[in-house]
């Protein structure tokens, strides 16, 4: 059995993410085929594309958190950032990702005490994961759910 450690506490910046739009006032007022206001299409689209800004800032670059000043703005720190470095992933850290990789990662996390519910991987991993849905034996429920279960471990795309 292994001897926990004390926790570790970590920080992080806020970094604000906006995305401008501009509406005539004509163009909200007019009917227009397939919604009802203009502002409300763009306000959809712009959330849509601050939704991707962040993921991407989370988990689809290597960024440190910045401080910022009054002329550059604020960054957060991505995932990989706020990841022990005392780990030691040998050679996962440079092998491509396999689904074998995913669950021994899950023992891991299990054998040290944590139970994450949560994968997040960068966009170029994203077809390798879709890949496992393709291993034979595999049951996948296209109706209800976009599920993938493997004996009792769930992938949740």
């Amino acid at each position: 059995m292994a001897t926990l450690g004390d926790a570790t506490s970590r920080t992080n910046n806020t970094q604000i993410l906006s995305k401008a739009f501009q509406v005539s006032a004509t163009a909200d007022a007019i009917n227009t085929y397939g919604r009802a206001k203009e502002t409300a299409y763009q306000m959809g689209k712009a959330l849509k594309e601050i939704k991707r800004d962040l993921e991407r800032a989370f988990v689809g670059v290597d960024n440190a958190k910045a401080a910022g000043s009054g002329s550059v703005a604020r960054e957060m720190d991505s995932a990989t950032q706020q990841i022990s470095t005392t780990v030691d992933a040998g050679s996962n850290a440079t092998d491509a990702l396999t689904e074998a990789k995913v669950l021994e990662l899950g023992e891991d996390c299990f054998n040290n005490g944590s139970d994450p519910s949560v994968l997040m991987i960068k966009p170029a991993d994203a077809q390798i994961v879709a890949g496992f849905a393709a291993s034979s034996g595999r049951n996948r429920e296209f109706a209800q759910t976009r599920e993938l279960v493997n004996v009792i471990d769930l992938y949740v795309n």
